[in-house]
């Protein structure tokens, strides 16, 4: 596993380091408030902290981190892009285009 963001809440950081190999880096939690005992970052707000986020831009960068893109939309066809998430069925990352 690449990553993990847990949003499911107590109970599952330990199965989560275990999927990521014993290792706590790339996990993040907006809903176990334990998470420090874990060794995972904790957000209260969902969103990384600018040091994680360089991070994984970092390891994008030189290839260590996949991103699937299911479909690229030109910016004109932002509804649509949105149409086509609300179906729940999007495998991948929906990219708007300028």
């Amino acid at each position: 596993m690449d990553a993990v963001f847990d949003a499911a809440g107590q109970g599952a950081l330990p199965d989560s380091i275990t999927l990521r190999g014993g290792t706590t880096d790339r996990i993040i939690t907006i809903a176990d408030p334990t998470a420090a005992d874990h060794g995972v970052t904790f957000s209260s707000s969902g969103t990384p902290t600018p040091e994680a986020l360089a991070e994984l831009a970092r390891r994008a960068t030189i290839g260590e981190l996949r991103i699937t893109v299911a479909e690229t939309y030109p910016l004109t066809e932002a509804a649509q892009a949105q149409t086509r998430s609300a179906t729940g069925h999007t495998r991948g990352k929906l990219i708007l285009l300028p």
